[in-house]
């Protein structure tokens, strides 16, 4: 009896340990599966232009938009007008670009941008992209 008694108990820790890698095995699984739903500069599905911050806008509350001009210097852009800027836009290929609030806030004119954006746009005379993700280019 004594020896019935000893093996169900090993059978029982051996159980235990399988459980105890399978639980750790799903959380590792669910972990990793988590941090794969944000897009990032990683992701090649996306798109990226750089260039510098000519203008900001305020669309209304929520909306936030900065125009970005490739192949152009700080000085190009400074005290120009809203008109002078969208003619460079046009003809240096720029894009006006949705931010959220909390980035706008700290984006400041002039400054050099790499932008990524998921590959659509709305149709107008200057593109209009959601950007995904800005990073600061340092000259």
């Amino acid at each position: 009896m004594n020896a019935v008694k000893h093996e169900c108990l090993e059978s029982f820790k051996k159980g235990d340990r399988l459980k105890k890698v399978a639980i750790v095995l799903i959380m590792v699984f669910f972990l990793s599966g988590c941090g794969g739903q944000n897009q990032t500069v990683d992701d090649p599905s996306l798109e990226k232009q750089e260039g510098v911050i000519a203008h900001k806008r305020e669309i209304d509350d929520n909306d936030n938009q900065i125009l970005l001009i490739p192949n152009t210097e700080r000085d190009e852009v400074v005290d120009k007008s809203v008109s002078q800027l969208t003619g460079m836009a046009l003809e240096k290929g720029g894009a006006y670009y949705y931010v959220d609030s909390d980035e706008y806030i700290d984006l400041v004119v002039g400054t050099k941008a790499m932008v990524y954006w998921n590959g659509t746009q709305e149709d107008s005379e200057i593109p209009q992209r959601e950007a995904q993700q800005i990073d600061l280019v340092s000259e």
